[in-house]
């Protein structure tokens, strides 16, 4: 019985930590767009 609930206690933490590092990733690469596209707009040159 504690097997199963440490098991699923153990997924439920892969799942969670997946999908925090899902956004992570997702959250970075919209700021670096952004910092590009604002870049682009005020006349800066992205390197």
């Amino acid at each position: 019985m504690v097997n199963v609930k440490r098991r699923g206690l153990d997924k439920l933490g892969n799942n969670l930590t997946e999908k925090i590092t899902n956004q992570a990733a997702e959250l970075t690469y919209y700021i670096f767009f952004i910092f590009l596209t604002r870049r682009s707009i005020l006349g800066g040159e992205v390197k």
